[in-house]
């Protein structure tokens, strides 16, 4: 599949009930993870329990690539390489969980008391605290300069003369 990012990409991303995440080992082997998402401007987010593989693998190495995928994780679109970071700002994370409620409203709330069942009924312990991942599409190489300048990239047009 063909690695791109642009805003067409990611417009598309929004549609789509998963994305497949690929996160690297230490080793540099990638792990594929088929996950619920939302996007939310140029940012995707994720949640995840805190102890999960992927949580910790981002921890060591933030470089990630997504693209969309069916429930199972087969690739149907193309991927876009980012950036990933543990969201720790909690109206960042309010955010998220805001919007992954409003997309997946029925389905988390069905995991949800699943969850608190079979907990309740196992006496097992307690439920993994939850982290929202945050995905920050990489920039596209800047055509004539082989990288966008960083003014650029911050938004800041340069300056005529």
């Amino acid at each position: 599949m063909t690695t791109q990012t642009s805003p067409i990409t990611l417009i598309a991303l929004g549609k789509q009930k998963y994305i497949n995440l690929t996160t690297f080992r230490r080793t540099g082997a990638a792990v594929d993870t088929p996950v619920w998402f939302v996007r939310l401007e140029n940012t995707v987010y994720i949640y995840s329990d805190a102890t999960a593989g992927k949580v910790k693998r981002i921890h060591n190495n933030p470089q990630v690539q997504i693209a969309v995928c069916t429930m199972l994780g087969k690739v149907i679109g193309p991927t876009v390489t980012g950036v990933a970071r543990i969201v720790t700002n909690p109206q960042e994370q309010a955010r998220a969980k805001a919007a992954l409620d409003a997309k997946y409203w029925i389905a988390r709330r069905l995991l949800g008391l699943l969850y608190g069942t079979s907990r309740l009924l196992h006496r097992s312990k307690p439920a993994e605290p939850i982290v929202y991942l945050a995905v920050m599409p990489a920039l596209p190489p800047y055509p004539e300069y082989g990288e966008m300048p960083a003014a650029e990239a911050a938004g800041i047009s340069p300056a005529t003369e």
